[in-house]
């Protein structure tokens, strides 16, 4: 874990390096305010989908509390427990795909 943190945080300062210290004279012209336009709807569309992936999170856990007070709850949770896992499963090419084009 820690060589891989290392090896991204070189990534990063050879091209901070490579950009500030004139490797792209055309690109880099500084900090000014017109880099921050529009960041008050990036802040809102994040915090929504951070809200959106915690209750996935807990819907998933207060799914599983309320099967467990079912009646033979052991057989309950264990189809829950298929469910959940085919579910995983079909969604992991979707994911793929908007992994891939994104």
């Amino acid at each position: 874990m820690a060589t891989v943190s290392i090896s991204w945080w070189v990534n990063v300062l050879i091209t901070l390096g490579y950009s500030v210290c004139g490797g792209c004279p055309l690109t880099w012209t500084g900090f000014s305010s017109e880099a921050f336009t529009g960041l008050w709807e990036f802040l809102k569309l994040s915090a929504s989908s951070g809200v959106m992936l915690c209750l996935e999170n807990w819907y998933y856990r207060i799914l599983i509390i309320m099967t467990g007070n079912l009646e033979n709850a052991r057989i309950a949770v264990d189809s829950l427990s298929i469910c959940m896992s085919i579910n995983g499963w079909e969604m992991m090419i979707p994911i793929a795909f908007f992994a891939g084009t994104g």
